[in-house]
């Protein structure tokens, strides 16, 4: 039923055009279908970091040493926006950690000094960039899915696109 709900199969239950290309992603249909239509609105960039982040688990919870979990230390800064302002959206406060990270000069230090786990934040970016060339490759610019930015990754980690 969700498949015919967001338009990947129809009403015989043959996949559609969306279903084929919803098919071709790494992520739940959707989740899929939210990241082409971020992409057909004119947000390819921000569709990838936000895809990334929620097909991720969280990248700073930390366990303690009596086991209970405890949150990085600066997880309140990601959660202000460019304007100082909340966030309200673990999403986007996810998708902005990601943001820095990709922009850092060493992602692994950034990670330390964050509280971040770094494979996590990784995995993120990998699956970030195969997004925006997804994107790419169905019509969006370069400069619209971040190819062209100085940078594809955080330096110093060893599985930066």
């Amino acid at each position: 039923f969700e498949l015919q709900r967001i338009g990947a199969l129809d009403d015989h239950g043959w996949i559609t055009h969306l279903g084929a290309l919803l098919a071709r992603l790494p992520l739940p249909p959707a989740l899929g279908s939210a990241f082409f239509l971020g992409g057909l609105l004119g947000a390819p960039e921000a569709a990838s970091f936000v895809c990334s982040a929620l097909s991720s688990r969280e990248p700073w919870m930390r366990r303690g040493k009596d086991g209970e979990e405890q949150r990085a230390p600066a997880v309140d800064d990601f959660a202000k926006g460019a304007d100082g302002r909340d966030i309200w959206s673990d999403a986007f406060t996810v998708a902005h950690a990601l943001r820095l990270y990709e922009t850092a000069r060493n992602g692994k230090n950034f990670c330390a000094g964050k509280g971040l786990i770094l494979p996590v934040m990784q995995q993120m970016s990998s699956a970030r960039w195969q997004l925006a060339r997804t994107l790419q490759e169905f019509g969006c610019s370069p400069d619209a899915t971040g190819e062209s930015e100085a940078g594809v990754g955080a330096e110093g980690d060893e599985s930066s696109p």
